[in-house]
């Protein structure tokens, strides 16, 4: 039996990963064109992001996780 109120890390920080990619566009747009002020608060904003959606993945892993777990437990109890 499958828990079936998993829920998956893609489907959530996919934005998240877009608007940090946007970020390091501008990072690389800005640093060319010397502007680096700019180039170094876009930077800082995509590691941000990218944090952001590491930390929500680790906790949906663990969500998962204690889901499977508390799934083979009923399972065994049943």
């Amino acid at each position: 039996m499958k828990f079936e109120n998993t829920i998956t890390a893609d489907s959530i920080v996919s934005k998240i990963d877009r608007r940090a990619e946007s970020f390091r566009k501008e990072e690389a747009k800005a640093s060319a064109a010397g502007r680096h002020f700019r180039a170094d608060m876009a930077a800082a904003y995509a590691r941000q992001l990218e944090r952001l959606s590491d930390d929500i993945r680790a906790e949906i892993a663990a969500h998962n996780e204690a889901a499977e777990d508390m799934t083979q437990e009923i399972a065994g109890a049943a």
